[in-house]
């Protein structure tokens, strides 16, 4: 119990004098490493490492006849660092780099708790390492020991301490990692222009408030919850890189609300593309059993495995691992799949119908639709096939822009986004497109104005007020119409 209390007292103080950890060490071990990607240093030596550490004995562990130690070394992992064999035997006063640093830390007493700290200012932009390795040695009371047997050396067999440490990890502009360094200002980019494209929406949707189908509600419900999910990674970013709080483990609460959010907006656009390209709200007033049973279905899928990708990547980025893990990758980009093939292969069909039955200005939406469709596919495969090469190494990219590929998507789920609710956004009209099929007026007009139509509404049972807005949008239309002729 006694020990408990130590051990808690000890890990605030620690917390306390780091103010912002990024990895916690805590339990017996035989030694713990820690690296990051990071900037070098300014002027006024504003990107350092900072080390705090307890070391209790642990009883059942301890050899009498030996004496033991912790070493706490910190360096660049580049070509011209030479990072020694054994931690422990290393003479650290000797060392003339700006890139290595190292303490080998005695007890005065084996029976009792030994603290110590040390801190590294980064020089050099690049992978820095921190390493707190227990260390042992014969005791030197005993008269046959050679000068070579009184070295420290690693003591692989044996953890000796439970060792509990704060290791701070701080870049120039915080304590955010330095692979994600531009996904703080990127964030707050995306999330200005998510909310332009709202105001912009909201506009719309309450000026034409009389005449608005179903899907702009869904087109509505889409845009907060994607500004939303991008305003949630902005405030996590910055909380973060203020505050150190590591990334993993266990996970923070806004890492996991802010992941949750992104898989389910992800969804939802997914969601809400399939419906469009199967005709719903313009060529189609509901959809079937089986259609809704099967993108509930394909929607449980993405969510399990685009989760299990998003946290996982998080861990990764946090250990300083570029590339994601494989598995849930693949599982991620199968389901993509299934929605693509689905939602193209629905657009197509839709395009055949609108087409077939002479609905020109529903296929001219379609139409715009499939291109934008069809770039954003392009685009995304060529991203995919990059990104690939960049984690294979068959295209060299320095870690600095890593995060540019994680942002991409993102921005091109963006732009999809903001063109469906520019082809579908409210209009005088929206109500009539939605309940009304078009027809030549006559052959003489077929005739002599190819490109002038007129829209007939479906004969179908409607509340009257809705009948007497589609009749008077109706007139207006008409009213243009005859207008132009």
């Amino acid at each position: 119990m006694g020990k408990t209390i130590v051990q808690s007292v000890l890990l605030a103080v620690l917390l306390c004098l780091v103010q912002a950890s990024v990895h916690i060490v805590d339990g017996p071990a035989v030694g713990w490493r820690a690296t990051e990607r990071m900037f070098r240093s300014s002027s006024t030596n504003d990107s350092w490492i900072h080390v705090n550490f307890s070391a209790i004995p642990v009883p059942s562990e301890l050899d009498p006849a030996s004496e033991y130690a912790v070493v706490v070394a910190i360096y660049t992992d580049d070509d011209y660092t030479q990072v020694p064999d054994d931690y422990c035997s290393q003479d650290y006063s000797d060392i003339n780099s700006i890139n290595m640093t190292g303490h080998l830390f005695i007890p005065s007493n084996t029976s009792y708790a030994m603290q110590g700290s040390d801190s590294f200012v980064v020089k050099t932009t690049g992978i820095q390492t921190v390493v707190v390795v227990t260390c042992s040695r014969p005791k030197r009371n005993s008269s046959d020991l050679t000068p070579s047997d009184l070295i420290f050396e690693e003591n692989p067999n044996s953890a000796a301490f439970d060792l509990q440490a704060a290791i701070a990890f701080k870049n120039p502009y915080g304590y955010l990692p330095g692979l994600m360094w531009g996904l703080l200002p990127f964030s707050g980019s995306l999330t200005l222009a998510y909310i332009v494209a709202d105001l912009v929406f909201l506009v719309l949707l309450f000026r034409n408030r009389h005449t608005l189908i179903r899907l702009h509600f869904f087109i509505a419900m889409v845009l907060l919850l994607t500004t939303l999910e991008t305003m949630l990674w902005f405030i996590t970013y910055s909380s973060l890189n203020i505050t150190g709080e590591a990334l993993c483990c266990p996970y923070p609460k806004m890492i996991v609300a802010s992941a949750l959010m992104k898989v389910f907006s992800k969804l939802i656009a997914r969601v809400l593309t399939m419906i469009i390209c199967l005709g719903y709200g313009i060529a189609r007033p509901n959809l079937t059993c089986a259609e809704i049973t099967l993108v509930t279905g394909l929607g449980l899928c993405y969510i399990v495995s685009a989760g299990a990708l998003e946290i996982t990547h998080l861990t990764n980025q946090s250990a300083g691992d570029v590339s994601p893990p494989l598995v849930w990758e693949l599982l991620a980009t199968a389901t993509d799949g299934c929605f693509a093939g689905w939602i193209f292969t629905s657009l197509m069909l839709t395009r055949k119908t609108l087409r077939a039955t002479g609905q020109s200005a529903k296929y001219k939406m379609y139409d715009t639709l499939f291109t934008v469709l069809m770039s954003f596919m392009l685009i995304t495969f060529l991203f995919t096939c990059y990104e690939n090469a960049v984690y294979s190494k068959r295209i060299e990219l320095s870690w600095e822009w890593m995060w540019v590929l994680w942002a991409s998507s993102r921005t091109l789920n963006f732009l999809v986004v903001f063109v469906v609710s520019i082809i579908w956004r409210p209009t005088r009209t929206s109500l009539l497109y939605s309940h009304s099929v078009q027809v030549p007026s006559s052959e003489a007009e077929c005739e002599s104005a190819k490109s002038e139509i007129e829209l007939v509404v479906v004969e179908e049972h409607q509340p009257e007020d809705e009948a007497t807005t589609i009749s008077e949008e109706e007139q207006v239309l008409n009213d243009a119409l005859s207008t132009q002729g």
